[in-house]
């Protein structure tokens, strides 16, 4: 009886035994990947402890190989990084009997961002470069904003004379350093030579250091006439302006205009033209997503792999518990979480490369993981090696409510928009009074002013406002049939992306011939009769003028701002445990905590000021009522 129940308490403790899993590697996804074994953890019956370790590309190589450790992996069940394994790494591990894979599971942009005074981050005005401009810029062969090859692409822009062009650069290994220097390399060969080529590089003297990408987007933005290159989502959360480049097909465009599917054409591209093997059984080696074709593809791209062993058969439980990982990461659920760290899912050509490395492991006699989504399994959901989303634990749901809350608050601190009022007249020779009174009550009418004037000043419709009024005159002396004339008085948000003098140029630029003629294909799309609109004209010019917005608490939102500026300047500790350890989404927890630092003192300025003047107004009636009591006894 005794040697039963020890036999089934064994038996129950290896059942309820808890799977670990270990990764090293980049810190580009490690928030992804974070993300995703929280998830697990939550979710997985029985229970399941899984770790990573953000050291940086370099390290998590160096572990996944194990070149020193008989080309076993230090303590490690997988490893990650934004660079394939080389060549000769490759062919060692193959002549050690080990079979490696390459898994890539996410991309992203990199891009080059500037600090010019008055030029706009997008559209009309944006800055625009080619590769070679920007090779000479870092190379110093360039080295201020009104030299020659960057008028010819930007003839608009007001720069002052010989003004210097600040060139800020990342010190120790920076993948971003790799990938914008191999795009350089590509584009410009005979400028920005192979020997400049790498994660560390000799920059001229009189270039700026930083360090991590959070310094680097701080140090831009604080820096008039500043340029620089940071990972895209990082950059665009911090407010950069960033700098259209020119693509192979010779197309100019932002990674914001490219957007995912620009970012993930570069890896289409790749497999077209054999870049990248369509088996993750091959060398990687030589597969770089820069300077790709395609006339929307974005130029710059990193790609990030999880590096497994073909042979898990040793691996026992931990076998299955990676092979879900893997599954997750690279599912539809699992893709849709990258966006939120500044990456973008792979096509499914790429996907398709993925699946195939993960259904060629090697694998053990341990139980498979299954997955309960959306649609509940009853029964079956609560057994043993179920992934249920139905689980949660308390500290992720707090999180994702903690996020809309941030958001919320992200939005509530953004300054009100600048504003543009101004109006204009139109003329109809062929409309009476009476007509006239019945075209104003068509409400086509309005949206068809709008759509006119919105498409005149380049803002989107939704934001634009008018007011018609009808005046009524006699076409000639001695005429008795009245021709009308509708005032239109307009209103709309300057968008953030132009500055007050380039809105109003845009008003200056429109003409009166242009606007008739837009206006009155518009209203005949509104159903308006052709006839009434027969010799339609717009006799003056359109008029505008800008007025700042109201910003409540301005003065303590400037304030706020300049302290977290000044928090992020200040140099950031780097780790010495690996040369590349200095990764790109290096300093990004500061700026989160300094944001929500930010926005929880704005919001707390807010209720203080409410407060304050709830307070004063109940002074002021006491004082009031007091005064009037006074005055009554004739005192």
């Amino acid at each position: 009886m005794l040697r039963v129940s020890a036999a089934l308490l064994l038996a129950s403790n290896a059942a309820a035994a808890t799977v670990q899993l270990d990764g090293s590697g980049t810190t580009n996804p490690s928030k992804f990947f974070w993300e995703v074994m929280s998830l697990f953890e939550a979710r997985a019956r029985p229970g399941v402890r899984m770790t990573y370790r953000a050291v940086g590309s370099g390290t998590g190589q160096y572990e996944f190989i194990g070149k020193d450790n008989s080309y076993a992996p230090y303590n490690q069940d997988f490893g990650s990084g934004d660079i394939p394994i080389g060549q000769a790494d490759y062919n060692a591990l193959k002549a050690a009997g080990k079979t490696i894979m390459h898994i890539p599971f996410q991309m992203g942009a990199m891009s080059v961002f500037h600090n010019i005074p008055g030029v706009p981050a997008t559209g009309k005005g944006a800055l625009k470069v080619d590769a070679c401009i920007i090779a000479k810029i870092f190379k110093r062969d360039i080295k201020t904003w009104d030299h020659a090859e960057i008028k010819a692409l930007n003839p608009d822009m007001q720069v002052p004379a010989n003004q210097n062009i600040e060139v800020f650069h990342r010190v120790l290994g920076s993948s971003t350093t790799s990938g914008i220097t191999t795009y350089l390399h590509a584009a410009c060969p005979a400028v920005w030579t192979k020997d400049l080529v790498g994660k560390v590089i000799k920059w001229p003297a009189d270039t700026n250091e930083a360090q991590g990408s959070g310094q680097m987007a701080s140090k831009i933005a604080s820096t008039p006439y500043a340029i620089g290159y940071i990972d895209s989502g990082h950059g665009h959360e911090e407010g950069l302006k960033e700098i259209e480049l020119q693509n192979k097909a010779g197309v100019f465009l932002s990674s914001l205009e490219a957007g995912s599917a620009g970012i993930g054409a570069a890896a289409t591209e790749a497999i077209a033209a054999k870049v990248m093997p369509s088996s993750p059984l091959k060398d990687f080696s030589a597969v770089s997503l820069h300077n790709m074709g395609g006339k929307g593809t974005w130029p710059i791209v990193a790609i990030s792999y999880a590096y497994v062993r073909k042979d898990q058969t040793k691996s026992g439980d931990k076998a299955c518990l990676l092979k879900a990982f893997l599954e997750y990461i690279i599912s539809d659920e699992g893709q849709k979480l990258l966006p939120a760290y500044g990456a973008v899912g792979v096509p499914k050509e790429v996907k398709a490369i993925s699946q195939k490395a993960i259904d060629s492991m090697l694998m053990p006699a341990c139980k498979k993981w299954t997955f309960e989504g959306g649609s509940t399994m009853k029964g079956a959901g609560q057994a043993d090696y179920v992934i249920s989303a139905k689980r949660r634990a308390y500290y992720e749901y707090g999180h994702k409510t903690q996020d809309a809350d941030i958001t919320a608050l992200k939005t509530a601190q953004k300054a009100p928009q600048a504003k543009m009022s101004g109006s204009m007249s139109t003329s109809f020779p062929d409309m009476t009074g009476a007509q006239a009174k019945d075209f104003l009550s068509k409400s086509g009418v309005y949206s068809a002013y709008a759509k006119t004037i919105a498409k005149s000043l380049g803002v989107p419709e939704s934001t634009v406002n008018v007011e018609l009024k009808v005046a009524s005159r006699r076409l000639s002396e001695g005429e008795r049939r009245l021709a009308s004339t509708v005032q239109v008085d307009y209103s709309t948000s300057v968008p953030t992306t132009m500055t007050k003098t380039a809105m109003l140029d845009s008003v200056k630029a429109v003409k009166t011939a242009d606007l008739a003629s837009s206006l009155t294909t518009n209203l005949k799309a509104a159903g308006v009769s052709a006839v009434l609109l027969n010799n339609l004209a717009v006799p003056q010019a359109m008029t505008g003028k800008v007025s700042d917005a109201d910003v409540p608490y301005a003065a303590d939102i400037a304030a706020l701002k300049k302290e977290i500026a000044d928090l992020k300047a200040k140099p950031q500790p780097t780790p010495t445990t690996s040369d590349d350890s200095n990764d790109d989404n290096t300093g990004r927890t500061l700026s989160f905590v300094a944001l929500f630092i930010s926005c929880i003192a704005v919001l707390l300025t807010c209720v203080l000021q409410c407060i304050s003047m709830r307070m004063g107004g109940d002074k002021s009636s006491s004082s009031q009522l007091t005064g009037n009591t006074i005055g009554n006894t004739g005192v």
